[in-house]
C-alpha cells in the first residue's frame, strides 16, 4: 500500500529530466528530508516527480532551489518516493506535517 506524507524539504538542487512519451516534463529535486524527526536526523535524496503529472506546468523548479518547499511524496512499499503535489515555497522548518 503507498504512502502519503504532507513534508516539508530543502530543495537543494532541481534537474529537469527528460519529456515522457506524452510530451510531459518530469523533474528530479535533490531534497534534505527529515529522517528522524526526534533524533532531528535528515538525509539527502533524489527525488521526481511523477511522469505525466500536470501540476509540473503550474510551478518554476529552477526558484526552489536552496529553499524550503511544502510538498506531497508517494512512498511505495519498495521504498521509492515521488512527488506528487507541490504546495510552494514556504518559511516553515524542514519537517513531515501530519
Amino acid at each position: 500500500m503507498t504512502k502519503q506524507f504532507n513534508i516539508i524539504a530543502k530543495c537543494v538542487n532541481a534537474r529537469r529530466l527528460n519529456n515522457s512519451r506524452c510530451g510531459n516534463p518530469q523533474w528530479e529535486l535533490n531534497l534534505l528530508l527529515p529522517l528522524s524527526l526526534r533524533k532531528n536526523l535528515y538525509c539527502y535524496e533524489p527525488v521526481k516527480t511523477k511522469a505525466n503529472y500536470g501540476f509540473v506546468y503550474a510551478h518554476n523548479f529552477d526558484s526552489f532551489v536552496e529553499k524550503n518547499v511544502e510538498m506531497t511524496i508517494n512512498v511505495s512499499p519498495k521504498g521509492t518516493k515521488s512527488i506528487t503535489g507541490i504546495e510552494g515555497i514556504t518559511d516553515k522548518a524542514c519537517g513531515i506535517n501530519q
